[in-house]
């Protein structure tokens, strides 16, 4: 079995504390789009279209960032321990992938939602995106953290 360098046990404490401010922004921007209605009479609560955009950009800066050093500091060093633990690095990194690529997607349409000609058809979609998007990243955390969980 590989050993785990001085600072595994570090870097490993961060990403899990990360782990836990990520899943409590997940659920600010959970809420905030709960907050967002909008149909044909009602323009959309600029309250909650504000706390998403703040709550979206907030991971757009630091979710890159987390990834990144999770990636370096426990992904591909557990890779090195068993086939298996490779193979699960291997899926985790596909998915950040995945994320990142999702999360660029949200921030687009959430930039673009007032130019829309249709604000209805812009915020539901919106509200879609951002709910499917935030339910993919819980899972991918929890699926970390309960796969990781002899490490993190």
């Amino acid at each position: 079995m590989a050993s785990l360098p001085a600072t595994f046990r570090d870097e490993t404490t961060k990403i899990h504390l990360e782990h836990t401010a990520l899943m409590q922004m997940l659920d600010d921007l959970d809420f905030a789009l709960d907050q967002l209605v909008c149909y044909s009479e009602v323009y959309a609560n600029l309250k909650s279209i504000d706390d998403v955009h703040r709550y979206a950009f907030r991971l757009a800066e630091h979710l890159p960032e987390h990834f990144t050093r999770e990636e370096a500091s426990v992904l591909d060093t557990v890779a090195r321990i068993s086939p298996e633990l490779l193979e699960l690095a291997h899926a985790c990194k596909r998915q950040h992938d995945e994320l990142r690529r999702d999360l660029v997607v949200f921030c687009r349409a959430l930039d673009n939602y007032d130019n829309s000609t249709d604000l209805e058809d812009a915020l539901c979609q919106l509200k879609e995106q951002g709910t499917r998007f935030t339910a993919e990243l819980k899972q991918h955390v929890q699926m970390e953290e309960r796969e990781l969980g002899g490490f993190l």
